[in-house]
């Protein structure tokens, strides 16, 4: 990742602080006009897909095979033609806090003369290039002010969603970014996927464990002042419904997502090491949380892990929680993971997209465990010789995005700038790389193999 695109993307990371691992001066004119569109939220039409076996409801914007995407930064765009593969889907954060005067609307607004907001329509622009949709991942809410200084991530997180103040100008940044984004879709049928607020949603839910109800979390919704929350309760149900609400507004075409953490209900799904976790509880609790909303999604995005096993590993001493176990011996294990997933799509009866799947692998001898090198065994399992991908596909899944959520995780580009490397093997990983990326150009090889011949969602 090169340029103002990978700086913009690291820039992200650092501000984001996104992927949380388990239970882990103001320049925004707030002014509002009321649209002459209703406000209240709709339903998405009923799915016109029909003799599909896929156990929830799909639409044709879906696609008719389980997507592929990868992170991307703006003006990185080629890499993904020039791989071979013909990728799916591409993702970007939008960070930076809605009052702060540093989010995404200003990033290139001082050189243009479109003013502000145009960082997404050159990358929508980028996208209708070389073929593929759009992921936003809108990581707004943490770094907006004031949040609670002296607090830890999801204290600031629910101090900013209770302030009327803050949320006046989030739910102004939420409707600009619709605005710029419909503005390109006059013009083009790109998919655009807006992927709200990773983590804040597993917050909330801890925060009402005892009953799984959203409407015991304080937001500021109608107090905000805000055209969409009128008629609301300052809760967040009216959060859900106002988010929905701006969308249906303002670019009714664009797909809103909800993230599913693994970890809200309690036990972590992706690391606790017991046989028996209490899945079943786990997903009704989960399930049971978003119902409460009242809110129907387009997706549900759910993240197996937002590091590298290996990353955990070595650089935050987790003693290998975050390795999945292929053969489902042990705990966790993907076959558990897998189960979570469908309990929670079926629940919802929302497609799932999995998101920020780790890149690295045991194969290559790239992957040596040193910085921007790490192991893992996603890509392996699930696009390589052990082919569990099905499975994935059975439990609602209908894309596949992998990224890292932290520098220094295993890219699929030469994000650490040495070229082909291959050093001695580790643990068995004898395979000698030709390309230069991260990961020794594993991903991209199966990406490569498994577009030409794509699984299908309707088999």
């Amino acid at each position: 990742m090169t340029g103002l695109g990978g700086r913009l993307f690291l820039l992200g990371l650092v501000i984001a602080g996104c992927g949380k691992d388990g239970p882990s001066g103001d320049t925004t004119d707030t002014t509002e006009t009321t649209p002459t569109t209703p406000t209240t939220p709709t339903t998405p039409t009923t799915p016109t897909t029909t003799d599909c076996t896929f156990p929830v409801p799909v639409e044709p914007w879906m696609g008719d095979h389980v997507g592929l995407g990868v992170t991307s930064g703006s003006g990185d765009a080629d890499w993904l033609t020039s791989t071979g593969a013909a990728w799916d889907w591409r993702y970007q954060y939008l960070v930076g806090g809605a009052n702060t005067g540093n989010g995404w609307q200003t990033w290139q607004w001082d050189q243009d003369p479109r003013g502000e907001g145009v960082f997404v329509l050159d990358y929508l622009a980028e996208s209708d290039e070389v073929g593929v949709s759009t992921v936003f991942t809108y990581y707004m809410m943490l770094n907006s002010e004031p949040g609670c200084p002296a607090c830890g991530e999801v204290d600031r997180d629910l101090a900013n969603l209770a302030n009327p103040t803050t949320m006046a100008a989030y739910y102004a940044d939420f409707e600009f970014m619709l605005e710029r984004i419909n503005e390109h879709l006059q013009t083009s049928s790109q998919t655009v996927v807006i992927h709200i607020e990773p983590d804040l949603w597993g917050y909330m839910h801890q925060a009402v464990s005892a009953d799984d109800d959203g409407s015991g979390v304080p937001a500021a919704v109608s107090s905000s002042g805000h055209w969409s929350g009128a008629g609301l309760p300052d809760d967040g149900t009216g959060f859900a419904q106002a988010l929905v609400a701006i969308r249906d507004a303002v670019a009714p075409e664009v797909k809103l997502a909800v993230h599913a953490s693994g970890w809200s209900a309690g036990p972590d799904v992706g690391t606790d090491t017991r046989a028996d976790i209490g899945l079943d509880s786990v997903v009704d609790e989960t399930v049971a949380f978003f119902s409460s909303l009242g809110v129907t999604w387009d997706l549900v995005v759910l993240d197996p892990s937002d590091r590298d096993a290996g990353f955990y590993e070595q650089v935050q001493g987790d003693g290998g929680a975050h390795w999945w176990d292929p053969s489902d011996a042990e705990e966790p294990s993907f076959g558990r993971y897998h189960t979570f997933v469908g309990g929670v799509t079926s629940g919802m009866q929302t497609p799932g997209m999995l998101w920020q799947v780790p890149m690295g692998n045991t194969l290559y001898r790239t992957c040596d465990d040193t910085w921007g090198h790490y192991q893992d065994n996603r890509v392996e399992t699930w696009f390589g010789e052990s082919n569990r991908l099905t499975e994935l596909r059975d439990a609602g899944v209908v894309a596949v995005l992998f990224g890292g959520g932290a520098s220094g995780c295993t890219s699929v580009q030469d994000e650490q700038g040495d070229g082909v490397t291959n050093p001695d093997p580790i643990t068995g990983n004898d395979l000698m790389a030709t390309e230069a990326d991260d990961d020794g150009g594993y991903l991209r090889s199966r990406a490569q193999a498994y577009l030409a011949a794509p699984l299908s969602i309707c088999d």
